[in-house]
């Protein structure tokens, strides 16, 4: 603000002006800006308009990241103590004896157990009524209840149902992992009973017999034929049958040949006719494949059970007749329960929670429950818990080591998968990159109050200047306009 002197307005008009030119100061001193409206500022009005709107879309953008951060700070939380639930329980399956013999699986079940309730119970962890692990459902708990999961509730089948129905499937009406073993003669024949995704298939066999002739017939429907007729046998000779169990893993049976002892599982005795080796075989084989069935490829077939129950998209044995089935079929709302009940779109894990940090920058940061780390986790502690085994059954006894191995690989960290660890280094990365955005926001909001200042504000010290010669014109005004007063009534006089 300009301060001249009185030219043309006369002494009265001049204090006038002087008076609202030490308001507007004050005004300006008090506010610390140059004028009370837009209109005020002239040529600056568009520089502070703009300013303005930056200050409140980058101010904007830090609160979204503040609350990104509390929220991805609460899922880090959680997926630490997951991390470690995980940990110790692969080194309970690690550390447990392989056998049912000591006594230890009691308390492996009992720990698991546990486990797979902690683990459910923070999926189901919520900040301000909003679910972590929902997806785009926030507003509904992620995960079952345990009991729902483990047995179903009404007409829908829980995991142990589906698991019950695969191995009726796998095991068939013989009970014998869906293959005919049959003998006639010198000859023995192990055959597929279909074509269908259940039970053993026959993969190879090998031997180094001389005059044993194995025919194996490949393609959708495999079997195969030994014939003794001309087999010359001597202790330790070996057959070697390799197998595929449901869940995709191979399995060896080796049978070797013995001049003394007892037959059964391992080997045979070389009788005095081939016709004797050749019921001896049978014998074996069959006592082979029996311990396989009830044993490994039940393991085998609590692993395909548990991963089409914990699909997105469950299946079940198309059945009953279980036992005699051979497809699959779709599992839904009104037939199966739903382990996970939150947002299911595929393709969305993160984007559907984004985070708008910055004018150019919007961050995805959703998390769901059925994301592959955290579905495995539940699955294979699922597995254990659902499981009963008999430490009076040698079959059994193979049963539950089957299953050990099978779960503690579920549970290691393996490059062919995403492990819990890469999950949460993944939100770390989020994390880092929205402190980044904040400080590029603070760096900008900054600079906008920098031009803001410019095109509003005033110097203090300046104004203060203009003040204090203002206060000094009108007090000399004053005084002349008083001295001319008395000059004019000395003259009036």
């Amino acid at each position: 603000m300009e301060i001249s002197g009185s030219g043309s307005l006369g002494p009265s008009g001049y204090i006038k002006r002087l008076n609202s030119d030490l308001s507007d100061l004050q005004v300006q001193l008090s506010t610390q800006k140059k004028a009370q409206t837009y209109g005020g500022l002239g040529n600056d009005r568009d520089t502070a308009l703009r300013m303005r709107a930056d200050i409140n879309s980058y101010t904007g953008y830090n609160n979204a990241i503040k609350h990104a951060n509390i929220h991805l700070s609460t899922v880090q939380n959680v997926l630490g103590s997951l991390g470690n639930i995980e940990s110790n329980a692969r080194s309970d399956f690690n550390g447990t004896a392989m056998s049912l013999s000591d006594g230890s699986f009691v308390n492996l079940k009992i720990n698991a157990h546990q486990s797979l309730s902690d683990v459910i119970n923070l999926l189901n962890e919520k900040m301000s009524d909003r679910y972590l692990f929902a997806g785009t459902k926030l507003g509904d708990k992620p995960i079952e209840t345990l009991s729902n999961i483990l047995n179903g509730q009404g007409n829908r089948a829980g995991l142990k149902q589906v698991i019950s129905e695969r191995k009726q499937a796998d095991l068939g009406p013989m009970k014998s992992g869906r293959l005919a073993i049959s003998a006639k003669g010198m000859q023995v024949n192990v055959a597929e009973d279909g074509v269908h995704d259940f039970g053993i298939k026959l993969s190879n066999v090998t031997h180094a017999i001389s005059g044993l002739n194995v025919t194996q017939a490949t393609g959708a429907l495999s079997s195969v034929n030994f014939d003794f007729t001309g087999a010359k046998l001597i202790s330790n000779d070996t057959i070697t049958m390799r197998l595929t169990l449901p869940d995709g893993a191979d399995f060896d049976i080796e049978l070797k040949a013995k001049t003394h002892g007892i037959g059964n599982r391992n080997g045979f005795l070389i009788g005095a006719t081939n016709a004797e080796t050749t019921a001896n075989f049978h014998k074996s084989l069959t006592e082979a494949f029996d311990f396989v069935v009830n044993g490994e490829m039940m393991a085998a077939s609590d692993l395909v059970a548990a991963n089409d129950f914990f699909s997105d998209n469950p299946k079940r044995v198309d059945g009953p007749p279980f036992d005699r089935a051979t497809a699959m079929k779709a599992g839904t709302d009104l037939d199966t329960m739903a382990w996970y009940k939150g947002d299911k779109t595929i393709g969305t894990e993160r984007s559907s929670h984004k985070v708008y940090a910055s004018k150019h920058s919007a961050v995805e940061v959703n998390t769901r429950a059925n994301e592959e780390p955290l579905r495995e986790l539940v699955k294979n502690l699922s597995m254990m818990v659902a499981e009963k085994f008999d430490p009076a059954s040698k079959a059994s006894d193979a049963h539950y080591a089957a299953l050990k191995m099978r779960i503690t690989a579920g549970l290691s960290d393996d490059s062919t998968k995403t492990s819990v660890l890469d999950l949460s280094t993944e939100l770390g990365y989020k994390q880092k990159y929205l402190a980044d955005l904040s400080m590029r926001n603070n760096s900008r909001i900054a600079i906008s109050e920098d031009i803001l200042f410019a095109a509003e504000g005033v110097d203090v010290q300046d104004v203060s200047a203009k003040i204090l010669a203002l206060n000094t014109q009108l007090e000399t005004s004053h005084r002349v306009t008083s001295m001319l007063s008395k000059s004019h009534l000395v003259n009036f006089l």
